[in-house]
């Protein structure tokens, strides 16, 4: 397995200004007004290198500011991104796509127009394309945000960042926690998440869990962290109970408390296994039915898919239907 590409992210604020890519006026022609502005204004007793440093230092002011936007104001809108680089004052390179086009250092926070990536097998650093400043090019996947990559807890406060950074035997994804004033890498090995991620906030906003290789529960309070390995596709009931999913070949439906777990129930009949159309990964979440009061489970045996429900403190409820939705 490849390692997956590192995504450090540090604590600091994740903003932006208004002048976008898409649905504004783009920041290259904002450079050209002010070249043009200046080349009128100077007279022919200005020394030309004095025009030039001005044009380039209007160059540069007009690039977006990370001070002014926030991706926890207004969703981004379809075909927009934002940059997200590694730390205060640090920048993305984006490399253009047409020969003879300088690199451009694009800053934290910096809205650009997301048009594609290309994370997918066979790829092993995934990047994306995008347009900023007039300029298409691409950056490492894992550098900008959109609103299909971001999973937003309910009271808006928060989001999970995830998307595909590489792909070599398997595809790996970068997850990272992000507030309007923090950001938080989530992951610290190649195995942390993959392609399909699912994220379930706590009803009282005190908690995450995300389930991909493994299970990882956040404390939004004091940021504390705890994995577990072998669980994942988490779910909270009303009250605050964790349900999850095994991942080997007990699937079955798991509490997990702060002090242990217990085994709530699985499948009858013969256990998970593993064949070439169905390997062994995250299986789906649990569903809960009937006002919170029933955990319903799918459970994949080969190219047969079973719907088993029971109470939250395991007792048989009849139903093999589809869990609802």
């Amino acid at each position: 397995m490849k390692p997956r590409s590192q995504f450090a992210l540090s604590l600091v604020a994740l903003t932006s200004l208004s002048a976008c890519a898409a649905g504004g006026t783009s920041s290259s022609a904002a450079v050209r007004a002010a070249t043009a502005t200046v080349g009128v204004a100077t007279s022919p007793s200005v020394d030309a290198s004095a025009v030039a440093s001005d044009a380039a230092t209007d160059a540069r002011d007009a690039a977006p500011s990370p001070q002014a936007f926030s991706i926890f104001g207004a969703p981004l809108a379809e075909g927009v991104g934002q940059i997200i680089a590694g730390s205060r004052g640090a920048t993305v390179t984006l490399t253009p796509e047409q020969s003879g086009v300088a690199p451009i250092e694009l800053r934290d926070g910096e809205r650009v127009r997301y048009l594609d990536d290309d994370a997918q097998m066979g790829v092993d650093r995934g990047t994306a394309r995008i347009e900023a400043r007039g300029v298409e090019g691409r950056v490492p996947n894992g550098a900008v945000i959109t609103e299909e990559r971001l999973h937003r807890s309910p009271d808006g406060r928060w989001a999970v960042f995830s998307t595909i950074e590489s792909c070599g035997d398997y595809c790996h994804a970068g997850l990272a926690l992000l507030s309007a004033t923090e950001r938080r890498d989530l992951c610290e090995h190649e195995l942390c998440a993959g392609p399909e991620i699912v994220v379930a906030w706590s009803a009282d906003g005190q908690r995450l869990a995300v389930g991909s290789h493994q299970l990882t529960i956040v404390s939004l309070a004091t940021q504390a962290i705890r994995r577990i390995e072998q669980r994942s596709s988490p779910a909270f009931s009303r009250d605050g109970r964790l349900f999850v999913r095994g991942i080997t070949e007990d699937d079955g439906v798991f509490e997990v408390t702060d002090a242990a777990e217990r085994r709530v129930y699985g499948a009858r009949g013969r256990a998970r296994v593993s064949t070439v159309d169905v390997p062994i990964g995250p299986p789906t979440a649990v569903v809960l039915e009937q006002d919170g009061a029933v955990l319903c489970a799918a459970f994949v045996r080969r190219t047969d898919v079973r719907y088993a429900r029971a109470t939250l403190e395991g007792r048989s409820v009849a139903g093999s239907r589809p869990c609802a939705r």
